[in-house]
């Protein structure tokens, strides 16, 4: 359901390089010249490295929200691909610990799963994480609260709709 197919992929970015888009990453300025789009991807799986290369060849970036006990675990990527990836211009964020439906956590435990897996990435990159990706897009006012006191800044969910600038 949240995903394509490689030929599907590399279609969609050469369509978005032909068309003038520029990725943005929220919280920057808008380029003054270019189409500007946000790219994400959840999770951390082995095929993000894929994407990774993929977007570098068309000069663009990414949002990769990494699970953080997932990593270095089979069919996610090793700690050594997420500090190739952030060097390389991809913005490496959390998608919190263990990947939870939140919502039915405690507080104390939605907020370890947001400072720990803000710290550990903080600690392993040596670059600031003000994104947040919430699992499975299952998200109340108090998981974004929590997230804010956490320091998160922007906050991503799966759920389809129209998001309203401001409404949280």
């Amino acid at each position: 359901y949240y995903s394509i197919s490689q030929d599907v992929f590399e279609y969609h970015l050469s369509y978005l390089h032909e068309n003038g888009f520029r990725t943005v990453r929220p919280g920057n300025t808008l380029p003054e010249t270019g189409r500007p789009i946000v790219m994400t991807f959840d999770d951390g799986l082995k095929s993000a490295h894929w994407c990774y290369t993929r977007l570098a060849q068309y000069g663009f970036q990414g949002i990769f929200f990494v699970v953080t006990d997932f990593v270095d675990q089979k069919e996610y990527l090793s700690w050594n691909e997420v500090r190739e990836m952030h060097e390389n211009g991809m913005w490496m964020q959390s998608h919190t610990c263990n990947h939870l439906i939140l919502t039915g956590l405690s507080t104390h435990n939605i907020h370890s799963e947001f400072s720990d897996s803000k710290r550990v990435l903080e600690d392993k990159l040596g670059a600031h994480v003000d994104c947040l990706s919430i699992p499975q897009g299952f998200v109340s006012d108090e998981i974004i609260d929590i997230a804010r006191q956490c320091g998160y800044e922007h906050i991503f969910t799966s759920q389809p709709g129209l998001y309203v600038v401001g409404s949280h």
